[in-house]
């Protein structure tokens, strides 16, 4: 895990999960932080848990069909949540899930392929980073990484993870 406070900073690491979450699996697919409640959910295998700061909440893990993901996605590659809409995305293989935080529901448009909705994004996704006062939202996949500019919902640039964002 890499770790920053502010979007400007260079990010310090790698640290350890456990060393914040120490309940959570050694693997970690996917997390996003819900900001309407504070609150980091994490992904692995088909299950997830959420942490209150490093509290986990009462009842997880729970399984993905507890979110609104069917039964044939046992797991998630990427998740954000798009301060444009407030909604939260999650991405599978060629799939993506809208889920509502306020509702706690997904939307019944979901799920939706990568290559209709999200112009030039790749699917099977390492990660997704939305940086709500930047205007960008950041695609990660293998060694590179994509921004998109939110108003437009254009790639803007095409970049290197260790050039651009580890300073490698």
């Amino acid at each position: 895990m890499w770790r920053t406070v502010n979007p400007r900073g260079k990010p310090t690491g790698p640290l350890l999960v456990a060393t914040f979450w120490p309940d959570l699996p050694e693997k970690i697919d996917a997390v996003y932080e819900a900001p309407q409640d504070e609150k980091a959910v994490f992904f692995s295998g088909n299950e997830y848990w959420v942490y209150s700061a490093s509290n986990l909440e009462r009842g997880y893990p729970k399984k993905l069909t507890n979110l609104g993901l069917p039964p044939d996605v046992q797991r998630v590659d990427a998740a954000f949540n798009w301060g444009r809409n407030k909604r939260t995305y999650i991405f599978a293989g060629d799939r993506y899930w809208k889920y509502n935080e306020e509702k706690k529901k997904m939307e019944l448009a979901s799920p939706k392929f990568i290559a209709d909705s999200w112009n030039g994004v790749p699917d099977n996704l390492d990660a997704v980073l939305g940086l709500v006062d930047s205007g960008y939202t950041y695609f990660f996949k293998d060694q590179y990484y994509l921004q998109m500019e939110d108003k437009s919902l254009k790639i803007v640039k095409i970049g290197k993870i260790n050039s651009d964002w580890l300073g490698c």
